[in-house]
């Protein structure tokens, strides 16, 4: 069996649509669930990783490497942008000229 872990899925629909969408290449998923798929098959082609890479994207999703590293990457992204919001109100409120975050965390 391999797991496949996608970006995006939200809802039922997004199950089923990701569902179809591996039919229709020949792939047998097993689970659906949000954000993962489990295939029958126990390895995939690096042919096959691409047409479903580009299946996916075709209706708005992205298969991921690692849950963990897109995980990572979302949380170093949600932690920057509440750095700059607490920046935006002690500036406002407090008075501080342009105060920032900026130089205590880099996610880029």
């Amino acid at each position: 069996m391999t797991t496949l872990y996608i970006k995006n899925m939200v809802c039922d629909r997004c199950k089923m649509v990701v569902n179809q969408e591996l039919k229709k290449l020949g792939v047998h998923p097993e689970k659906v669930a949000l954000g993962e798929v489990v295939l029958t098959e126990n390895n995939l082609s690096a042919d096959q990783q691409k047409q479903i890479d580009d299946a996916l994207i075709a209706v708005g999703f992205e298969r991921i490497d690692d849950r963990i590293d897109d995980l990572g990457f979302e949380i170093g992204r949600v932690g920057k942008l509440l750095l700059g919001v607490a920046g935006r109100l002690l500036s406002q409120n407090l008075g501080f000229e342009q105060f920032s975050f900026d130089h205590v965390v880099d996610v880029n």
